[in-house]
């Protein structure tokens, strides 16, 4: 089992790309994020909020719908895990239509 070494993580920059998440991938739609990584809206808005810290089993579910938890944890390497997002996209889990938004407009 991983162990998350929460001290070792610049909070204020962990918050900020937590709430990228809902916005890239679920057009900011916080339920359908929660449904897709199987907590309640109030959990994770005590997420998105800072006021609780995702355990392994979030974090494991959050690569599945294609974020790149390296990431997440420590701003290193790109939004999207490759693998894993090709595969969340190909089964419905994120909305991929407007990807062309933010980040990623050419």
């Amino acid at each position: 089992m991983y162990k998350i070494v929460w001290s070792e993580l610049s909070e204020d920059s962990f918050i900020c790309r937590f709430n990228a998440i809902p916005y890239f991938l679920f057009r900011n739609n916080k339920s359908a994020m929660a449904r897709a990584v199987n907590v309640s809206r109030a959990q994770l808005e005590g997420y998105l909020k800072g006021r609780q810290k995702p355990g392994f089993d979030v974090l494991k579910k959050i690569n599945e719908i294609g974020v790149n938890i390296n990431w997440l944890l420590s701003g290193h390497g790109d939004i999207f895990d490759p693998e894993t997002f090709v595969t969340a996209a190909l089964k419905g889990k994120i909305c991929t239509d407007d990807m062309k938004r933010g980040w990623y407009v050419e």
